[in-house]
């Protein structure tokens, strides 16, 4: 069987428990490091909208609730911008699309 893991730039894929399961198996890894970060630039707009997402525990419903209910007060708060411009900031401003989900991914209190 061929298995490609697409972009695990940590390498993190190969540390997993279930990783020894795929010997035998045809496996690429793809992992690119930025050589020159100096030369990367954020695009005037986003092509697209691409969510990420965090693993949580199976059936921990409240632990789910706290950690969206702690990413709605980054949204919403204003941090979010802090924490853009300290990893991000070089390359620009965020896009009005990046704004809008923002808001778009926080939930009412």
């Amino acid at each position: 069987m061929k298995i490609a893991i697409l972009d695990d730039y940590q390498d993190v894929f190969r540390t997993l428990k279930c990783y020894p399961r795929l010997k035998g198996h045809d496996v690429a890894v793809y992992h690119d490091s930025v050589k020159e970060p100096a030369k990367l630039a954020l695009l005037a707009e986003d092509l697209s909208f691409e969510p990420y997402a965090m693993a949580l525990p199976r059936n921990d419903s409240a632990l789910r609730l706290e950690v969206n209910k702690a990413l709605t007060q980054v949204y919403l708060g204003g941090e979010i911008d802090t924490i853009f411009a300290q990893w991000l900031g070089k390359l620009g401003r965020p896009s009005a699309l990046l704004a809008a989900m923002y808001l778009l991914n926080s939930i009412p209190e």
